[in-house]
């Protein structure tokens, strides 16, 4: 539903105005538009209907998406990109058009068709400038997460993490690290993999919770059924159960902090 919802906003919006135009100019006059196009714009009822179906495909990105703030500046962004490479390839065909024509015929040539009517300027402009401002935008975005997490990460961090090593396994892997890597160092803490499936009696996929708690919803969680508090964790919440403990099988969660962050073990 979110894929034809979005497939019919993107059609209308692109094709209400060209539709629109094309009923306020005769046919015979369509026929020379590519290279004398006329200045008409369609209807004002085109023109508030393409605005209204802009809008509600923002409202609609903006809405559906878990980070809403996040998709308020990615649709202002769109509408910088669009605005700007769209006056720059008018630009461009403007100054082409005007410009004098040199001696040597390839330039002469390539300056026409920069500035000629129906020519690709403004195109080739507008595709080149959104995806080189996506490649930008992609590789800050990945120069950003490598920077927060290496700065956030301790000096004690480890080089690898092995994750659902069975019991019965742990020997071999002692003797396999011990094998290839003599002074390494192996810390191991007891955890099994467990998604919430009830949450006040009603079904977690029923339950809509907050952007910034939604995470503990989807997908598998990470459990410890350690006898103590694993070293270099601490205890935010609740209590850890005894040694001997044999009651209703317990277990600790690890939260995460307000930066999005993974913090501290805890027990509910």
């Amino acid at each position: 539903m979110t894929a034809a919802g979005y497939g019919l906003l993107v059609s209308l919006l692109f094709s209400l105005w060209p539709l629109g135009r094309a009923e306020q100019v005769p046919a015979a006059v369509l026929f020379r538009d590519e290279v004398a196009p006329e200045p008409v714009l369609p209807r004002w009822r085109i023109v508030a209907m393409t605005a209204c179906v802009g809008a509600l495909l923002a409202a609609f990105a903006i809405f559906s998406s878990e980070a809403r703030l996040l998709a308020f500046y990615s649709c202002l962004g769109v509408i910088v990109v669009f605005a700007i490479f769209g006056g720059l390839a008018a630009l461009i065909s403007r100054v082409a058009g005007r410009m004098k024509r040199p001696r040597r015929p390839e330039l002469a040539l390539a300056i026409g068709n920069l500035g000629a009517p129906g020519g690709l300027t403004r195109s080739v402009v507008m595709s080149l400038g959104a995806g080189l401002s996506l490649l930008v935008t992609v590789a800050l975005v990945d120069r950003s997460v490598v920077a927060e997490l290496t700065e956030r990460l301790p000096d004690s961090s480890p080089n690898y993490f092995i994750l659902d090593l069975k019991r019965e396994e742990s020997d071999a892997f002692h003797k396999l690290v011990g094998r290839e890597v003599p002074e390494a160092h192996v810390e191991q803490a007891p955890m099994l993999r467990g998604r919430i499936m009830q949450i006040a009696g009603r079904p977690a996929e029923q339950v809509k919770a907050a952007p910034e708690a939604q995470w503990v919803l989807n997908g598998d969680r990470g459990l410890s059924y350690a006898e103590t508090v694993p070293a270099g964790s601490k205890l935010v919440a609740g209590q850890w159960w005894s040694a001997d403990y044999a009651g209703e099988p317990l277990v600790s969660l690890r939260p995460r902090s307000p930066t999005g962050l993974a913090s501290r073990s805890a027990i509910p």
